[in-house]
């Protein structure tokens, strides 16, 4: 809904506008003239009250007057043309999340639209098919995709990714299917259900565990310490080089990382 109490709806063919005060009868202005028959899939209103279309055929930048102030595409910039969703964060980015393009960032003001900077596999994304956004308290964007959710810093440019393994629902997510309570805890919808959580619990384990060796089989069998091939003179740990001949060139070593944290990864 908008300042003139009209509702906005996003179709598969095209954009629908609604006049609450008459019945709900559809409006016909220059906005739905120009988005034609193309699927809305995103419609946000910017804390500068400029009503954005996602569309399959780009980003339509309008006001609720009914005026069209800018069409941007891959023509234009864009990273491609199908867009799932829309965001704008505490710095009056908008970000918007692409059909297999990954995610981009714009900033819009009074008189111009800032450069696309753009996002994807290539520097992180878990997936470029990018389904819906939300932030958390220390201004994260939280990324749910096709395949992932993904936590990405706007100020060092880095993701994390996590999957099933890592505790959510499932890797495939809903277009625009999430919000933010009023307490900061974060809720993605997908094909597995619902993942919610508060961002701030979520921690990264970044030490290294300590790797040792087991074993050592020399031709499928094991070798021992001081043994007549001569290869080990004590534990494998504490041996410091390990010298084959050049007939005893099929050999296994065995190791173990001592983290029981998380096993299946």
């Amino acid at each position: 809904g908008d300042d003139n109490k009209r509702l906005w709806t996003g179709t598969q063919n095209g954009l629908l506008i609604l006049n609450k005060n008459n019945d709900l009868f559809p409006i016909q202005n220059k906005i739905t003239a120009a988005v034609g028959r193309n699927t809305v899939k995103s419609i946000y209103e910017t804390s500068g009250k400029k009503i954005l279309l996602g569309t399959s055929q780009g980003l339509f930048v309008t006001d609720d007057n009914g005026n069209v102030l800018a069409h941007l595409d891959k023509r234009t910039g864009l990273p491609g043309n199908d867009i799932n969703c829309i965001y704008e964060d505490k710095n009056k980015n908008i970000w918007i999340g692409f059909y297999n393009g990954g995610i981009c960032c714009l900033c819009l003001n009074s008189n111009t639209i800032g450069k696309a900077i753009a996002f994807g596999e290539k520097d992180g994304l878990s997936n470029n098919n990018v389904m819906s956004i939300q932030s958390d308290s220390e201004h994260n964007l939280w990324i749910s995709t096709g395949n992932g959710l993904s936590k990405f810093d706007p100020v060092k440019k880095s993701f994390s990714n996590y999957f099933i393994k890592d505790g959510i629902a499932g890797n495939t997510f809903n277009i625009n299917s999430s919000c933010k309570t009023y307490d900061g805890e974060l809720l993605f919808g997908g094909y597995n259900g619902i993942t919610r959580f508060y961002p701030q619990n979520i921690v990264r384990n970044n030490h290294a565990p300590r790797t040792i060796l087991t074993g050592l089989q020399l031709f499928n069998r094991q070798i021992s310490i001081n043994g007549e091939d001569g290869i080990l003179k004590k534990n494998i740990n504490l041996q410091q080089t390990l010298i084959f001949h050049a007939n005893q060139n099929i050999f296994t070593v065995n190791f173990a990382t001592l983290n029981y944290i998380m096993l299946e990864k």
